[in-house]
C-alpha cells in the first residue's frame, strides 16, 4: 500500500513528530511505501521526498535555526489560512506518487488544510491522528489564565482574542483565530477529513462533546516499540524526574511547591521551555538544594537519566491527550506519578503501575512522592508492572493491525 504521511516536522520536535516518526517506521517495516510530507527545515531528517517538503521558518519559537523575516512572517499568516504553496507541492506528489489513502498529523499552521483539500479532490481517503485540542481549540491545549478553558465551545473561537490565550501573544492568537474561522466558514477543516484517530477515550469523548460525531472518531492507543526506547540505561539512582516542557500548565510549580516539603528526594527536571527563568528563580528563592535542572537531553541522555530514575512525575494541570512521558517511563520499568486529569488515569493503575494525585495539590503531590522514596521495594515492583502493561498493551504489532483496520475500512 502506499501512503501519504504529513506532520509539520519530518524530526523529533516533540511528541506528535515522535509518532508520526515512529508510525513511518513501523509501516515501511511491514513492506509499505510511506511518502511524508512536511514542513521543510533545516533540522529535518533525510528523505528521498524531500523534494515535495515545503520551506518554513521560525516565527514566535526556536523551532528551527532559520528565523523569519518581517515578509516570510506575513506569509506564514496567510498560510496558516490556505497555503497555496502546499496545494501546489500536494498536487504534484498526488500526480507523481499516486497514493492509496493519506494519514496526518499536525499540520495546522504551518501545513493547513489546503493539504485536505487536494487530497480529496483527488478522491484520497484522510484519516487524521489528533495529538492536540486544534480541533476545536485556538489555542490547542484547552487552557489560559492559568486554569482550564472550554470557552470556544460552539466556535466561539473569538475568545482566543479576548483571552489572549495562544501563549500570550497577541500575533499568535491573532493568527490562530483567523485561521480557525476562515477554515470553518469556507468548510475547510474538519469536514473533509473521512476518520480521526484519538490515541485516548478522554480525547475521543471531548470531541464528540464538542460536536464530532462518534462515527468519525475511534480510539487507537499511541505506541513505542518495546526494544526501542528501552534498551537504554538501568539501575536505581538517587533521584526522581520531571520531564517535558517548561509551561505552566505542566504543573511545574506545584511539582516545586511539593519539593519544599520533602527533604529526602532529589528531583532532576529534564526540558527547556518560557518558564525555564521563573523556574530558576523559585529554586534560588526557596533555597531548594533538591533540585536540579539538567536541561534539553537527546533521546539516549533522556532514556539513560530516567533509566536511572527511581520513578517520573507528571504533574500536569491541563488535560493531556495521551502521555507519551508516561509510556517510555513504563518501558524503562519506571513507576510514575501524575495528575489525576485528562488521558492520564487511562495509562496509570493506582498502586499497580503508580499514583495519581489531585492537580494542582502540593501536598498530596507531595504525600505520594514520599510515599515512593520510603518504600523502594513497592516502587521497583510497581515499576515492573508499569513495564509489562507497556508491552502487553501498547505494542506496536497491535497499533499496525488496528491501524490497517482503518486503512482498510477507507480504501474499501
Amino acid at each position: 500500500m502506499k501512503i501519504l504521511t504529513a506532520e509539520k516536522y519530518h524530526f523529533v520536535a516533540g511528541g506528535a513528530s515522535r509518532v508520526f516518526l515512529e508510525t513511518n517506521r513501523l509501516l515501511e517495516k511491514h513492506g509499505h511505501q510511506v511518502i511524508p510530507f512536511t514542513g521543510g527545515y533545516l533540522k529535518n531528517f533525510p528523505s528521498p521526498y524531500s523534494r515535495y517538503f515545503v520551506p518554513r521558518f521560525t516565527i514566535f519559537s526556536g523551532e528551527d535555526e532559520g528565523r523569519a523575516t518581517v515578509p516570510q512572517m506575513a506569509k506564514a499568516y496567510a498560510d496558516a489560512l490556505y497555503a497555496f504553496d502546499v496545494a501546489r507541492s500536494i498536487g504534484r506528489l498526488i500526480a507523481e506518487q499516486k497514493p492509496d489513502v493519506a494519514h496526518l498529523h499536525t499540520i495546522l499552521y504551518q501545513l493547513s488544510p489546503s493539504l485536505i483539500t487536494r487530497l480529496s479532490r483527488a478522491g484520497i481517503p484522510v484519516v487524521q491522528t489528533l495529538h492536540d485540542f486544534n480541533l476545536v481549540c485556538a489555542s490547542r491545549y484547552l487552557y489560559t489564565g492559568g486554569r482550564i478553558c472550554e470557552r470556544c465551545r460552539g466556535r466561539r473561537y473569538h475568545q482566543a482574542l479576548i483571552q489572549n490565550c495562544c501563549n500570550g501573544n497577541f500575533l499568535v492568537s491573532l493568527m490562530s483565530f483567523s485561521a480557525m474561522t476562515f477554515h470553518a466558514l469556507f468548510h475547510l477543516y474538519p469536514g473533509r477529513v473521512d476518520l480521526f484517530i484519538s490515541p485516548s477515550r478522554f480525547l475521543r469523548t471531548k470531541m464528540i462533546a464538542w460536536g464530532l460525531s462518534p462515527k468519525r472518531i475511534i480510539h487507537i492507543n499511541h505506541f513505542l516499540p518495546s526494544d526501542g526506547f528501552s534498551r537504554t540505561g538501568g539501575g536505581s539512582g538517587d533521584y526522581f524526574v520531571f520531564a517535558g516542557y517548561l509551561v505552566r500548565q505542566k504543573g511545574i510549580y506545584t511539582l516545586l511547591k511539593a519539593m519544599t516539603k520533602i527533604h529526602d528526594g532529589r528531583l532532576l527536571i529534564a526540558g527547556r521551555g518560557p518558564e525555564r527563568a521563573g523556574v530558576e528563580a523559585f529554586i534560588r528563592e526557596h533555597g531548594l538544594k533538591n533540585v536540579e535542572l539538567v536541561g534539553f537531553l537527546g533521546q539516549d541522555a533522556y532514556a539513560d537519566l530516567l533509566g536511572k530514575a527511581k520513578f517520573v512525575v507528571f504533574p500536569s494541570e491541563c488535560y493531556e491527550t495521551f502521555g507519551m512521558g508516561i509510556l517510555e517511563a513504563y518501558l524503562l520499568g519506571k513507576p510514575v506519578v501524575a495528575s489525576d486529569l485528562g488521558a492520564y488515569p487511562e495509562l496509570v493503575r493506582p498502586n499497580e503501575t503508580g499514583l495519581l494525585f489531585e492537580p494542582g495539590n502540593a501536598d498530596d503531590l507531595a504525600g505520594k512522592i514520599e510515599a515512593l522514596l520510603r518504600d523502594d521495594g513497592w516502587t521497583e515492583a510497581m515499576g515492573r508492572a508499569a513495564r509489562s502493561v507497556a508491552v502487553r498493551d501498547y505494542n506496536e504489532d497491535l497499533h499496525y493491525r488496528e491501524l490497517m483496520g482503518v486503512y482498510e475500512r477507507l480504501t474499501g
